[in-house]
């Protein structure tokens, strides 16, 4: 697995093959997010949608709000395999 450097917070991340990481904004725990301004509680079913999984989160990071690191699928090259 190669590794890169995802910066603050999440440091060095090993990247799953075939995938790439990407931060998504998150939510809280909480059942309910009304006047959660730093919530977004439809992230989780984002995330699905794009096939991707969470490697690490949901986290506060003060800057950001509620933010996860996630792995998608990576796109093909074009002309790949051609």
């Amino acid at each position: 697995m190669r590794k890169k450097d995802m910066g603050y917070p999440w440091g060095v991340v090993e990247v799953p093959p075939g995938f790439e990481l990407v931060e998504v904004d998150a939510a809280c725990g909480a059942d309910d997010h009304f006047s959660h301004p730093f919530c977004d509680p439809r992230w989780e079913k984002e995330v699905e949608a794009l096939g991707g999984h969470v490697v690490f989160g949901p986290i506060y990071d003060g800057a950001s709000g509620w933010v996860a690191l996630v792995a998608v699928p990576r796109p093909d090259e074009e002309g790949e395999g051609e």
